[in-house]
């Protein structure tokens, strides 16, 4: 299915279940066959999803997947709540009405990067932002960031200083600084780099 999609040229597809309207039904074995090619995300309306999923249901499907083997992304605001083992697995914080400060940001990568197998930070764009990105690329080895509304080209220069995954779309995107899957290969190609 995933080599079949016309117009993907990725390692990994999201599977974004928030925009399900109903999860009622939905378990991790449906995908099983992908497991190495997905990352299973139920993102929460506060940190840009779609619809809202139960915290039990949301926290049962993620814990399913878990076990079985998937990778998905667990959103920091949701850890108090949830009892997850999310040693390998992405955790991520979405600033979506806020512009952190540096050292805020600093804290949240000191206190979490070395306990998840990446660290995802969104950011808006702003007149400091990819300073504030930065920075952190150069202190922190397992580190995902973006802006969520910058220039798509942005997630390249990104993933080139150190960032860990590019967040592309595939046709409809989910943020406005997604740049498309086969323009990022393109640009790859471009640039001799995998």
């Amino acid at each position: 299915m995933l080599n079949t999609i016309p117009g993907i040229h990725s390692d990994m597809v999201e599977v974004r279940l928030d925009y399900l309207p109903d999860m009622e039904g939905i378990e991790p074995a449906i995908f099983k066959e992908f497991r190495n090619r997905l990352i299973l995300t139920i993102r929460d309306p506060v940190e840009g999803g779609r619809n809202s999923v139960d915290t039990k249901k949301r926290e049962r499907f993620l814990r399913t997947a878990i076990e079985a083997g998937f990778l998905v992304d667990i959103e920091i605001s949701n850890l108090n709540s949830m009892t997850l083992d999310y040693s390998s697995q992405i955790l991520s914080r979405h600033y979506l009405n806020e512009d952190p400060a540096f050292e805020d940001l600093e804290s949240l990568a000191s206190e979490y990067s070395n306990k998840c197998r990446y660290l995802k930070i969104a950011l808006r764009r702003n007149e400091n932002s990819s300073q504030k990105l930065i920075s952190l690329l150069n202190r922190h080895h397992n580190l995902v960031v973006m802006e969520v509304d910058g220039d798509p080209a942005s997630r390249i220069v990104y993933s080139i200083l150190g960032s860990r995954l590019i967040y592309c779309h595939a046709g409809e995107k989910t943020s406005p600084g997604q740049i498309s899957c086969q323009s990022a290969a393109r640009i790859f190609d471009l640039l001799e780099l995998e």
